[in-house]
């Protein structure tokens, strides 16, 4: 059997695949990494922009070539973090909105179609990362979602987004691996069909911090009866709390919170430094010109600046350059520490008030996942920060990369990426009773 998850980031997309049993005996050996990026490694960018005639996604979206002048002198953008939109209290009516102009030049398309396109991109690149056949269905299909719910009427509407988008990444087939973009002609056609066509599939969802706890407690059941999650995206900021007993995992829902304030916080707090560095850079269209320009390269500016302390980036001919020190004082960043250090201790007190007796005794292990794992204030907010009744229990912060992740199968490639990638591998490993379901049809087709 086997089990496949795609983690729809709000930064990058990832999948993986288990080749067992989920919920029975797990091992490293059956984990695949899927490489969605292709030749570029596993990560997908969430990314899309319509460009002339084409539609160009992931890091064809992210080309700074992409932003020459189109129409009457505007420029064309990437649409980043598009994700968002799923989080919407009025899901349906934000969908059928017009895309923004800026990402959208043609004026044509939907926030829906759009999403529904890029989704189709990531079943093609799971689908060719699987070497599957214009034939061949792969089930069971999950995805993760953060903590803004699935009610059924939010459920229905995800569920029609990837029935959709499953029938067009068939429709399309190879035309999504076009280096020029997807044709918009071929994209409205093949979205009308999708539409008249698709059929219900068999997919289901998982928390994204019950996917992460999952990744740790069952490739390492002995390392904690008790663990939480803080998992630090682009978009949100989710926390969990879960327990693993006799070889069950359950999760202590009064733990889980969601703030929607994530790493895009941390990136504009960058390109807001950068711009008022760039002191040659004068008046506010110069400066909305150059913020449009460094957006598609701000996240990569971030992890080198996280990883060497500083960065640099060429600014309309200058050299400017951000320390991490200039990031931490910047007021925006400080006010997103102050956040999650807030909810991180209300999450702590939902741990308290709803764990089972005895649960607590070996301590807590917290778990830090997403491409905001290794920002440099969560140190200090696990050691620092817990509620005034927390007495003795132990807090303890789990390395950022597992030892299970540097098993020779991966051969070096999992352990650098796992914060990103464990999500979409937890999904895969998710029990049952830890995945909701998107249909309840007695019939469904293949992805």
């Amino acid at each position: 059997m086997s089990t496949i998850c795609l983690d729809f980031g709000t930064a990058w997309c990832k999948a993986a695949q288990y080749v067992g049993q989920p919920g029975r005996a797990f091992s490293a050996e059956a984990v695949r990494v899927l490489p969605l990026g292709g030749a570029q490694g596993a990560v997908l960018a969430t990314a899309l922009r319509v460009h002339g005639d084409r539609l160009l996604l992931g890091t064809q979206a992210l080309a700074q070539d992409a932003g020459a002048p189109v129409g009457q002198g505007a420029k064309s953008a990437p649409y980043l973090s598009f994700k968002t939109l799923l989080s919407a209290p009025d899901l349906q009516r934000v969908l059928l909105m017009r895309a923004p102009a800026r990402y959208d030049s043609s004026a044509g398309f939907a926030q829906r179609e759009l999403v529904i396109a890029f989704l189709g991109f990531a079943f093609h690149r799971v689908r060719a990362a699987l070497g599957l056949g214009p034939g061949e269905g792969m089930v069971p299909f999950r995805f993760t979602y953060p903590a803004w719910g699935l009610g059924q009427d939010r459920r229905a509407e995800l569920g029609a987004l990837f029935n959709e988008a499953a029938c067009l990444a068939q429709i399309l087939g190879n035309a999504y691996d076009d280096s020029a973009g997807l044709p918009l002609d071929l994209l409205r056609d093949g979205l009308q069909a999708a539409k008249a066509r698709a059929l219900p599939i068999a997919i289901g969802a998982v928390f994204e911090a019950g996917a992460a706890a999952c990744s740790r407690m069952l490739l390492e059941p002995n390392q904690a009866q008790a663990l939480m999650v803080v998992d630090i995206g682009a978009g949100t900021t989710d926390f969990g709390a879960f327990t693993h007993r006799q070889g069950q995992m359950a999760e202590i829902r009064p733990a889980r919170k969601t703030i929607d304030l994530a790493g895009d916080i941390v990136d504009n707090a960058l390109l807001n430094l950068l711009i008022d560095r760039a002191k040659h850079i004068k008046g506010a269209t110069a400066q909305g010109v150059l913020w449009r320009e460094l957006s598609p390269q701000i996240r990569r500016f971030k992890e080198a600046m996280f990883a060497q302390g500083r960065a640099s980036v060429r600014c309309a001919g200058a050299v400017v350059q951000v320390q991490i020190g200039d990031l931490e004082r910047h007021v925006g960043y400080r006010a997103f520490v102050e956040a999650v250090n807030s909810a991180f201790v209300q999450s702590l007190e939902g741990v308290l008030a709803g764990a089972s007796e005895g649960s607590l005794a070996d301590g807590l292990i917290v778990v830090l996942s997403g491409g905001g794992a290794g920002l440099p204030f969560l140190g200090k907010m696990i050691t620092r920060s817990r509620p005034k009744k927390w007495g003795k229990v132990r807090l303890v912060a789990a390395p950022l990369r597992p030892a299970w992740s540097e098993a020779p199968c991966f051969e070096g490639q999992l352990a650098p990426i796992f914060p990103q990638m464990c999500v979409a591998i937890g999904g895969t490993l998710a029990g049952e009773h830890l995945v909701s379901p998107c249909v309840d049809l007695p019939h469904s087709a293949a992805l």
